[in-house]
Order: C-alpha cells, then structure tokens, then sequence
C-alpha cells in the first residue's frame, strides 16, 4: 500500500507512505513508508495476525493515536487489490483517494489467464497483440478506458476458444463496465495510471519491495529447520530502524544527501518515453494519436 498527495492537489513537496507485506510468516507484516519528494524510509512495521478488514481499521486508529500522527491525514493511498484493506481505508481513512498497484493489476489478469489456461495463448499464441495492448490500457484516461478496451478487442480475429471469451467476461465484470445492477468491483478511476505518469507519482508500490528483502533474510536464517525467531524479527528491524535514523539526520543536514543508489538510466528514460506518450501533445502540424496508434505508442514507450 502506498499513500501520496492526490494528482488533483499535488503540491511541490510530496509527503507521502508507502506500505507493503511480507507473507512468509505465520504473521503477516504490514509496514508503511513516508515518501518525502524521492526519498522513501520506513516509519511503521506492523505484525498482523490475520489479514481482515478490522485488523487493518484497528492498524489505522492505533496509529492516530500517537501525537506525532494525530492529523495524519493522507489524501491518496496506493495500494494492491486486496478488498480488506481497500475497505478500512474507506472507513478510516475517508479522505483518502485509492488508486491500485500497476504491477498488482497485471498480476491478478495474469492469474485469471493462468487459471484458464489461456496465459499461453497471450504468450506465444494467437493474441499475443491482445495481451501487450491489454497492459498499456491503465494508461488510458479513466473515462476512456471503456472505449479502449473495445478498441482492443476489435484487434482479436474470431472464433476464439471459449476461455478467451470467459476472460473478457471477467475484465469487463471486475474492472470495466461492471453488470447492469452492479458497477465494476475495481472500477477504472481506481486503476488507471494516466495522471499519476503526467504527474510523476508512482504507478506501483514496487518501490517498497527491498525491505521485503532485508526481511526475508530472517525467515530464511533457520533453513527451514526451525521457526522464526522473534528475536532475529526484532533485531533485523532495530537495525533497519537505525540506517533509517542515520539517513533521517544527514537529510536534515544535506537535503542532497543520496539515501540509495540512483535508478538505472533505461528506467528513467522508459519513465520519460511513457510520459511523453501518456501527454500525447505533438508538436504543431502534428496531432494527437488516438485509439489503436495511441496504444500502441504506449507499447513502444514501454520497451
């Protein structure tokens, strides 16, 4: 999960948390992380003994009741596509804007063609173009996908197997258009990455994913032989705590202190290309692309 000022009200300086879990224990941890401009450190870990909608409502009101968190208040949360925790940031969190995990997305339709037995066909199959189209649609703006995931599925020769149709059954359920009495469970406004790429906040909570690494190193310390120890959990976490308190006060002395490492050059000119084509704004006597150019410019842009 990960929390950011709304694109609607994005201000210069970012405050934002990010949260991620780590499954490979009984308890599940959830922890959260502050997003100060690009810098990112972890103020919460959280271990959690189930993954319900009440467990993470009580998360929320615990937290508030520090006096350094009285007015927490985040206005975006971005997070995966668990219902639980969607559900107690409408409870708790009301102000909050939900948009969902990119990666997550793309996992749960890749899942859903797996489950089918259809991930194949977009792989090497006869609707491989299906598939790469399909990825760039959380590009679109909200209001449009509709349109464009039809423009997608004109680009599929018929007959198709039966499982292909079972799948756009379920996208258009689940993320689409919904059903004449229900609306989509994930609904466009939720998934689609359009503003946050103009306005440069992140499209996953991937960002979160190198403590899942340090955490791992706990649970993977015993070789399966034995159970995690709470004293290693304990003890990995003081010392992440302490790298963050050291970066905390060398930011407080250098705002130009470099925390990580600086992302590889092909992601930052991936993320450039991908603005450019999500901006859609050519130079004059040039116009703007739409419907299949569109897409696939997105597909270019992500290569």
């Amino acid at each position: 999960m990960a929390t950011t000022p709304s694109p609607k009200r994005r201000q210069r300086r970012q405050v934002a948390c990010l949260c991620e879990e780590i499954y490979n224990l009984k308890s599940r941890i959830r922890y959260i992380f502050q997003l100060n401009d690009i810098v990112v450190r972890p103020v919460v870990y959280a271990l959690l003994p189930d993954k319900m909608t009440t467990t993470y409502e009580d998360l929320f009101v615990e937290l508030q009741k520090l006096p350094e968190l009285q007015s927490w208040n985040p206005l975006l949360v971005i997070c995966d596509y668990e219902a639980a925790i969607k559900t107690a940031v409408e409870n708790k969190l009301s102000n909050a804007e939900i948009l969902g995990c990119l990666f997550h997305l793309c996992q749960a339709w890749r899942r859903h063609a797996e489950k089918l037995k259809l991930y194949n066909e977009f792989r090497v199959g006869s609707i491989q173009q299906f598939w790469r189209l399909l990825r760039v649609l959380p590009f679109i703006e909200p209001t449009k996908i509709p349109h464009y995931f039809s423009v997608i599925l004109a680009t599929v020769q018929t007959p198709q197997q039966q499982s292909y149709f079972d799948f756009v059954a379920y996208l258009h359920k689940y993320y689409v258009r919904g059903t004449p009495t229900k609306p989509p469970r994930f609904p466009p406004q939720q998934w689609s990455c359009s503003t946050r790429i103009v306005n440069s906040i992140h499209r996953t909570s991937n960002i979160c994913e190198t403590w899942h690494k340090c955490l791992n190193e706990v649970t993977r310390k015993s070789r399966g032989l034995g159970k995690t120890k709470m004293t290693d959990l304990l003890s990995k976490l003081q010392s992440e705590d302490e790298h963050t308190s050291h970066d905390a006060d060398e930011l407080s002395r250098n705002p130009n202190f470099k925390v990580k490492k600086s992302r590889h050059v092909k992601n930052v000119l991936k993320d450039r290309r991908l603005k450019k084509a999500v901006e859609n704004t050519p130079t004059p006597p040039g116009v703007p692309l739409d419907d299949l150019p569109l897409l696939q410019s997105f597909v270019h842009a992500t290569q």
